[in-house]
């Protein structure tokens, strides 16, 4: 995925022209399905622009951070957080799927009643292939966006 993901333009675009120092922190853990398909695009992102800090943790090494960015009362991952590196001070976070992925785990339980945990891991991650990381991409540049004007009116 490393190899062949693109970062949509308009993202890379508001990325590249970020002037706040964030630090990232991305909680993960190596079997995550999730994570296998959005961590090389938060990665990539990161890359972008020398004032944002990626660091990435694991989950069940770091309970109370997880118990913090609770997902419906679930310790769903992965989670990105977004500080501010200077003032230490939150500005939110996202995860732990795209918008789009939630409508179509939505959906394909509405159409699959029965679904074992196989077919539904085969279906997610082929949504992830067909939609080529635009759902990814497409949530990150809106909460970025967010982050921008919240992290601006902190200071």
């Amino acid at each position: 995925l490393n190899k062949t993901l693109t970062i949509a333009p308009q993202l890379e675009s508001e990325v590249l022209n970020l002037e706040v120092d964030w630090k990232w922190t991305l909680i993960m853990e190596s079997w995550c399905g999730d994570g296998a398909q959005i961590i090389p695009y938060i990665h990539q992102i990161s890359e972008l622009n020398p004032k944002i800090n990626l660091q990435i943790i694991l989950r069940d090494e770091n309970p109370q951070i997880m118990e913090s960015h609770l997902t419906n009362g679930t310790r769903s991952i992965p989670i990105l957080i977004c500080e501010n590196a200077k003032t230490g001070v939150e500005i939110g976070c996202w995860g732990p799927r795209p918008k789009a992925v939630l409508d179509w785990v939505e959906q394909y339980k509405k159409e699959n009643p029965g679904y074992t945990s196989e077919e539904f891991k085969k279906g997610l991650h082929l949504f992830y292939t067909r939609n080529k990381g635009e759902a990814i991409c497409s949530d990150l540049l809106q909460v970025i966006q967010i982050w921008k004007e919240t992290d601006s009116n902190q200071q």
